[in-house]
């Protein structure tokens, strides 16, 4: 993407993914985050979903794994203290493996 630079128009790359909390700005060699960093008891919950795939195969195992990474990624980037953080995705965790096994 284009940015405004100072001196004219700055090229500028966004790294980010399913796994990522905040994505990255990567402007020349200079690397920007954009948002505070997140602790990696959060960075791991946030990605537990993926271990459905070990339990549940096909199609349900992956709406949980890449649907549950998407809902924790998501309460991982709101405003809420670490703690209210990880009880939420605690919370979404438990509720989506006990309806995926009922």
């Amino acid at each position: 993407m284009t940015l405004p630079g100072t001196a004219g128009p700055v090229e500028a790359k966004v790294k980010g993914g399913a796994f990522r909390a905040h994505p990255v700005l990567v402007v020349g060699d200079g690397e920007h985050t954009t948002g505070p960093p997140t602790p990696r008891l959060l960075q791991a919950l946030g990605v537990l979903p993926v271990l459905s795939l070990l339990v549940f195969h096909g199609l349900l195992g992956f709406a949980l794994a890449f649907g549950g990474v998407a809902i924790t990624m998501t309460v991982i980037r709101s405003a809420r203290s670490d703690r209210a953080t990880m009880a939420v995705i605690d919370t979404v965790l438990v509720v989506a493996l006990l309806s995926a096994t009922s």
